[in-house]
């Protein structure tokens, strides 16, 4: 992490003469509008610096971004990247903005490129990883799910994540290993019994699906099913939610789903 602040310093300042920084274009706002309506204005000034282009942009950017307008974000990340191409800090700030509005192949060749440069950068590697899965991608997704774990072993996300990703390509010993790596870890978490019930439902033992999925709904709670996105994001760590499954489903068509193949299909 502090290596991709100090790259994204250095792409700002370097190598740029020593008065380009007298003509800073200050245009953070006192909210996200008015950053915008600012940067644009330095933007579309012919006197602008080439320095203050770029800090309009990042700005720009982030403000676009913080409102969700994801596609304004990328265009303004893709216009840095034209201005000072093959900086793995814009391509990181293009990447997020990419893997959020769900735009995965795109996110991919951005996240792959600053994985170029920091191979061992484990968030990088599991949103790539995300990313992939929600493409069906499902082998490179395993891929670089188990590289995440062998670099943080303590990520406890990854341990699930690569289950579901072992069910989609239907190695359900290898799904239920990690289920119980998950569940040792994180006994009252609820994702633990929906990984433990999906791989059961993925060798059609019902009975034990139906099992575990009653016991993550009785330790997530009544709303547990149609809160999971909700909870999913206050986990945090740039992970978005698990897609497709389980979220929109009450407690009693749990039980049906698991009886429909389309519906088992995880993340």
């Amino acid at each position: 992490m502090l290596k991709r602040k100090l790259r994204l310093i250095c792409f700002l300042v370097w190598p740029l003469p020593v008065h380009a920084h007298e003509g800073h274009a200050m245009c953070a706002g006192s909210s996200h509008e008015q950053t915008i309506k600012q940067c644009t204005a330095v933007l579309g000034s012919k006197s602008s610096t080439r320095h203050n282009r770029l800090h309009a942009l990042l700005d720009r950017g982030g403000a676009y971004t913080r409102l969700e307008n994801f596609d304004a974000a990328v265009r303004d990340y893709t216009a840095l990247i034209e201005i000072v191409p093959g900086t793995s800090a814009a391509h990181s700030l293009r990447a997020h903005a990419l893997f959020t509005a769900k735009r995965f192949d795109e996110a991919i060749e951005d996240l792959s490129f600053v994985l170029g440069e920091e191979p061992e950068n484990t968030l990088y590697l599991r949103m790539r990883a995300q990313a992939y899965g929600s493409t069906d991608r499902h082998e490179d997704a395993l891929r670089d799910w188990t590289r995440s774990i062998e670099l943080a072993p303590e990520n406890d996300w990854a341990v699930l994540q690569r289950g579901f990703t072992y069910i989609a390509l239907g190695n359900f010993k290898a799904a239920f290993t990690d289920a119980d790596e998950y569940s040792r870890r994180a006994p009252n978490d609820p994702f633990g019994h929906i990984l433990r019930g999906a791989v059961h439902a993925g060798l059609e033992d019902f009975d034990l699906a139906m099992a575990s999925l009653d016991q993550a709904a009785e330790l997530g709670g009544s709303d547990f099913v149609r809160n999971l996105q909700t909870h999913l994001q206050e986990r945090g760590d740039y992970e978005g939610p698990i897609d497709g499954i389980y979220n929109d489903l009450t407690r009693s068509s749990l039980r049906m789903c698991l009886k429909v193949p389309e519906c088992r299909r995880p993340i």
